[in-house]
């Protein structure tokens, strides 16, 4: 009998009980059963009363009765393995996912006796080879507190930072990583602007595996993996959160992920987020407001007195605002004034905004081109009487942007008006302009 395969599989539902490996003791226990020893033998060969081994066997078989739901004990260990073995290699892979696992209060033990996939991680369970290097951010104490609320005491199964390019999100997110990944078995960040499909993305954390592979290992193992760029699954020209045709297996995966009795994490890093994330468990990542002025006094800007007009217009966005710094600079010899006097739009900020423009639906963007042309805050009962599109598109529509942040809800003589970013403003009339 191949001991090790036999180890693996002990260990594998002992840890699903305890969150611990095998240890030596418990090692000696099941060589020892499978070699068809007695607790005295045993006990004899290794400097141990037959006492001690009995109690320690007992805790063992528990352990594994109580997590496979049937009666294992030492008598019928040996027997029971070599079944449970074949049964490991014999899996029949071709089942899709929706049905070969159910949402329900058993799945994790469904999930128990199914094969795990050799894991890619398991020479380096913390594999952070395409994590960013970014410089500690300063100012995010609150942001990542909450974060790591989520994570580690509430247990989120799925946790979003979302916001617009350059507001932070991945230089929050490695700070992060960086404070709580020692409370975790196995750690990974895959950037998903590198893989083109789910099972790229699968390939990449085990060899040869498939959605359904990752979701036994989440569920057997305390791992957090990040997924940064998230914004590459899902569809340009459409509704926030709608999925490409070849990431649409991970929509399931993430409603059935979310069942699961597991200790795993998966953080999720983007311009918009996966609808499976309630928005309680979504961090939305706003600008720096005055903390920006740090930004500013590094450039050496002069006009300190027009730094918050600055900060505002660019929404307290940490990159924008290294953006302009560099052009006032090159173009005003760093006069504020003359930029603002001037209204010019950086190519740099010009392209990044058009990525975000290109992502919009028709419909969001009719909303956007509506929004510029106000000079103030509108209600949404003035904006469904602006627009000629049903009431229910326009609705679906403000909620979509207001998930991308491209446009702000902010309250006016007691009743929700709508904000379009004033750079976004400045956008769209450069838009029309060409």
């Amino acid at each position: 009998m191949e001991f090790q395969g036999v180890f693996t599989f002990v260990e594998r539902v002992v840890y699903v009980a305890t969150g611990k490996r095998l240890d030596n003791l418990q090692r000696l226990i099941v060589t020892g059963t499978l070699m068809n020893k007695s607790y005295g033998q045993m006990a004899q060969e290794h400097g141990y009363t037959e006492g001690y081994l009995k109690d320690k066997g007992s805790q063992l078989w528990k352990i594994m009765s109580d997590t496979l739901e049937e009666d294992i004990k030492k008598t019928n260990f040996r027997s029971r393995v070599q079944s449970e073995e074949y049964s490991l290699h014999s899996e029949n892979s071709a089942n899709s996912l929706e049905n070969s696992i159910q949402i329900n209060n058993v799945v994790c033990s469904q999930i128990s006796h199914l094969k795990l996939p050799n894991l890619s991680l398991s020479t380096s369970p913390v594999d952070l080879s395409e994590m960013p290097f970014c410089p500690k951010h300063d100012g995010r104490t609150d942001e990542i507190n909450w974060l790591e609320k989520q994570i580690l005491q509430n247990q989120s199964h799925l946790v979003g930072i979302a916001g617009l390019k350059g507001i932070g999100k991945t230089t929050l997110v490695v700070d992060l990583v960086e404070k709580i990944k020692n409370n975790f078995t196995h750690v990974a960040w895959r950037n998903l602007a590198l893989y083109s499909s789910v099972n790229l993305l699968t390939d990449s954390l085990f060899e040869s595996a498939t959605v359904k592979d990752l979701l036994q290992y989440l569920c057997h193992y305390k791992c957090l993996i990040v997924l940064d760029q998230v914004e590459e699954i899902f569809s340009e020209g459409k509704l926030a959160g709608t999925y490409k045709k070849e990431y649409e297996n991970l929509s399931k995966f993430f409603d059935i992920f979310n069942a699961l009795d597991s200790q795993s994490c998966i953080l999720i890093v983007g311009w918009e987020m996966p609808k499976q994330i309630s928005n309680d468990r979504i961090l939305q990542l706003s600008g720096l407001g005055q903390r920006c002025e740090k930004i500013l006094k590094k450039a050496q800007l002069n006009n300190e007195k027009l730094w918050s007009l600055l900060i505002d217009k660019y929404a307290g966005n940490p990159l924008w605002l290294i953006n302009i710094s560099r052009e006032i600079n090159e173009l005003f010899n760093g006069e504020v004034s003359k930029f603002l006097e001037h209204n010019i739009m950086t190519e740099e900020l010009e392209i990044i905004l058009e990525k975000h423009w290109q992502r919009l639906s028709e419909s969001e963007k009719e909303i956007i081109y509506l929004l510029s042309k106000e000079n103030q805050e509108i209600s949404l009962d003035k904006l469904l009487k602006l627009s000629a599109a049903s009431a229910s598109n326009i609705s679906k529509s403000v909620r979509s942007l207001l998930a991308r942040d491209l446009i702000k809800k902010v309250e006016q003589e007691s009743q929700f008006c709508l904000r379009l970013l004033p750079i976004i403003k400045q956008f769209i009339e450069e838009l029309n302009s060409k």
